[in-house]
C-alpha cells in the first residue's frame, strides 16, 4: 500500500489547534502580542466584509483557531467565519499527496521569499485522490471544484516563527487548458497554484513531525461513508493515523473532552448536543474500524471518573 506523509503542523491548522496553550496565554497576557493579533485579524476580516459585498466576488472567509475567538460580534462573525468542510479536509489530503508526488518528479518549486511553493496538476490528477473515477457524476466533481475555490478564499490564522500570519493555505493562480464540457461549468486542464510550506516542510526541529497515510485514503473513506461526509469524523482519522504513527504499541487512549477538542464538536455543548457529540465520536470510530485502522474501541474511565476510549489499532 502507498503511504504518503501527512504534516502534522498541516493537522493541527485544519482541527484549529496550531497554537499551544502557553502561545494562548501570551496572547491573553502580552499586550504587543495582543495588539499586533488584533490589527492583523481587524484588517483580514475588513478585507473579507468588502470582497463579499462585491458584485462578482465570491464567497471568502476566515477560520479562526481554538484560543484565539478575537472581540468580533456575532453578527459579524457569521458573515467572516466559515469552518471547514469534509470536502476541505478531503482536498487538504489530495493536495498533500499531489505536492509530494510533483517533489518526486521535482517539479516542486519552493519561493524562499514567501515561502511557499509552486506546483500544477491536472483535474483529472485531484478528482482520482479525492477518490472520485471515471464515471462518477458531476455533482461529486463540482463539490471538488467548490472546495478548492473555498479553500483558495478562506484565510487561516497561524505563527511562522514569532510573527502571525494570515492567509490562505492554497492559492489557485490559473486553469491552463481548460475545456469546458457542453451544457456544464465543469473544470479541465491543469490547475496551477501555490501552497503554505506546512504541506511540504518536513524538517522541523522535533522528531515527529509527520506522519503516514495511505495514497488512497480519500476512496477508502468514500466507500465506507457513502452519504456526506461528516469534517470532525475526517479529522478524527487523520489523527487516528497519527497515533499509530507515533506509538510504540498498537493501543492508545483518548479522553472525550480532548476528542471534543480536536474534532471541533465545542459547538454541540453550546448548544447542549451532547448526544450529537457522542454519535459524532461514535460514527468516527465505526469509520476507522471499517477502513482497516482500528480493530476495536472500548470506552472505559480515567482517574477522574471521566468518560475515556481505549483505541487498538489493526
Amino acid at each position: 500500500m502507498r503511504k504518503v506523509n501527512y504534516p502534522s503542523r498541516l493537522l493541527r491548522i485544519e482541527s484549529g489547534q496550531q497554537f499551544t496553550n502557553g502561545e494562548i496565554s501570551l496572547f491573553e497576557s502580552g499586550a504587543n502580542y495582543k495588539r499586533d493579533l488584533a490589527e492583523k485579524v481587524d484588517k483580514a476580516i475588513n478585507k473579507i466584509l468588502e470582497l463579499n459585498e462585491s458584485p462578482d466576488g465570491g464567497t471568502y472567509s476566515i477560520e479562526f483557531p481554538k484560543g484565539i475567538n478575537h472581540n468580533v460580534s456575532k453578527e459579524i462573525k457569521s458573515k467572516v467565519v466559515k469552518e471547514l468542510t469534509a470536502y476541505e479536509v478531503r482536498t487538504f489530503t489530495a493536495i498533500v499527496a499531489l505536492a509530494q508526488l510533483a517533489k518526486a518528479r521535482s517539479e516542486l518549486y519552493y519561493l524562499e521569499k514567501i515561502n511557499r511553493a509552486y506546483f500544477e496538476f491536472t483535474i483529472p490528477q485531484i478528482h482520482r485522490l479525492m477518490g472520485i473515477g471515471k464515471g462518477k457524476s458531476n455533482i461529486d466533481k463540482e463539490l471538488v471544484k467548490k472546495a478548492l475555490l473555498s479553500l483558495h478564499r478562506k484565510e487561516f490564522i497561524y505563527n511562522e516563527g514569532d510573527k502571525f500570519v494570515i492567509s490562505p493555505l492554497i492559492q489557485i493562480h490559473s486553469i491552463s487548458d481548460t475545456k469546458k464540457r457542453k451544457g456544464s461549468g465543469m473544470w479541465d486542464g491543469v490547475l496551477n497554484i501555490t501552497i503554505d510550506s506546512c504541506f511540504f516542510d518536513f524538517a522541523q526541529t522535533k522528531a515527529q513531525t509527520y506522519f503516514q497515510i495511505p495514497l488512497d485514503l480519500n476512496e477508502n473513506l468514500r466507500k465506507v461513508n457513502k452519504g456526506r461526509p461528516n469534517a470532525s469524523v475526517e479529522i478524527l482519522i487523520k489523527y487516528l493515523y497519527q497515533s499509530k504513527h507515533c506509538s510504540s504499541s498498537n493501543k492508545v487512549e483518548y479522553n472525550y473532552d480532548k476528542l471534543v477538542d480536536i474534532m471541533k464538536l465545542n459547538r454541540h455543548i453550546k448548544n447542549n448536543n451532547h448526544k450529537r457529540i457522542k454519535s459524532t465520536i461514535d460514527k468516527g470510530f465505526e469509520t476507522a474500524i471499517n477502513i482497516g485502522l482500528l480493530e476495536k474501541v472500548e470506552e472505559g474511565t480515567n482517574v477522574f471518573n471521566e468518560l475515556k476510549y481505549v483505541i487498538y489499532f489493526k
